[in-house]
């Protein structure tokens, strides 16, 4: 899960950072494109492992607090994200990482 490093924060159609991200990438399709790759990359290693596991979880602990992190600058429930391809991954990553979390130890109240 180490490729979480690559990804970027969600910039949906009417946010104030897409606008910011079109104008600075010269070749904007190849940046989405290796965002796409990487979305679907951590969706399918996280739909891998069993996060229900505490050692699995404290293994991908770090991916999923930065996977969290970027979901808060962009919700995904916003009524500006569309229903493109990068939103749905966008509501997969955070069904699993919400998923994750309640399946965890403290989310459950025992260590």
């Amino acid at each position: 899960v180490s490729c979480v490093g690559w990804l970027r924060a969600p910039l949906f159609h009417g946010s104030q950072g897409a606008k910011k991200v079109e104008e600075g990438i010269q070749d904007s399709s190849k940046a989405a494109d290796l965002q796409w790759r990487v979305r679907r990359l951590l969706i399918r290693c996280l739909q891998s492992l069993d996060l229900t596991d505490p050692d699995t979880s404290k293994a991908v602990a770090a991916a999923l607090h930065f996977i969290r992190q970027l979901l808060q600058k962009t919700p995904c429930t916003d009524h500006a994200v569309t229903t493109s391809k990068a939103a749905r991954q966008w509501r997969e990553l955070q069904a699993l990482v919400a998923s994750a979390q309640d399946a965890s130890p403290l989310a459950r109240g025992s260590n």
